[in-house]
């Protein structure tokens, strides 16, 4: 409930700053729909459906910090993104989750940068479970990392480019880290990954200030 929660004034914040950065609004935005966000999609989606199939499959790619510690599983950082530790339930939460981040990331970011940023921030935050002893698994981390991501570049980008933030851009990009801040002092792990994601969002912005969006409508609104 908390994560779902999380994820829709984040998901608001991600649509307001696509909108506003692309000129993209209702179906121009949503159709059609991105091949790189489906291939994102499909790729979770199948490598999660086989811990239902596959026995010990689960227990082979989720985020263990033993094994990742001590026993240079280190994989698992990357393969508990393509599983789920909720399960039935778990696994379809955190699929229409990702459908819904998806399409919007992969319209500002691109393919390449779209996928870098999902696996950078999934990475990180199962590097931090692993740390602070957090067994588990999911992709929810991922896709919470790129939400603030987006979020993040466009306001270290809009600083860079023009020497300031417009009010409504500075609202939204504060927004995530005050989200992200709350519920990691609260234990949830979500918090890490979201201002982790911001953090990743802000290096891109700083790097590459002119690079993203990647699709634009006629008119764009800075």
């Amino acid at each position: 409930m908390v994560m779902t929660l999380e994820f829709a004034v984040l998901f608001m914040a991600m649509l307001a700053v696509v909108q506003r950065r692309t000129g993209l609004v209702e179906r121009a935005l949503w159709w059609p729909l991105p091949r790189a966000a489906v291939g994102l999609w499909l790729s979770v989606a199948v490598v999660s459906a086989l811990q239902f199939i596959v026995i010990g499959w689960y227990d082979a790619l989720a985020r263990d910090p033993d094994q990742i510690l001590h026993h240079g599983q280190i994989w698992r950082l990357l393969t508990a993104m393509f599983v789920q530790d909720g399960w039935a339930a778990g696994t379809t939460l955190n699929l229409i989750v990702l459908a819904l981040a998806a399409v919007p990331a992969a319209r500002y970011f691109g393919a390449l940068a779209m996928w870098l940023v999902f696996l950078g921030g999934g990475i990180g935050f199962n590097l931090l479970g692993a740390l602070f002893d957090s067994s588990g698994a999911g992709n929810s981390g991922a896709t919470m990392g790129m939400v603030c991501a987006l979020v993040g570049h466009t306001a270290v980008a809009s600083l860079v480019r023009r020497g300031s933030v417009a009010p409504p851009v500075i609202a939204l990009s504060i927004l995530p880290l005050l989200v992200g801040a709350a519920a990691w002092a609260f234990f949830d792990y979500h918090g890490e990954a979201e201002v982790l994601g911001w953090l990743i969002g802000a290096a891109l912005g700083a790097l590459a200030p002119t690079r993203f969006p990647k699709a634009r409508a006629l008119t764009v609104r800075g």
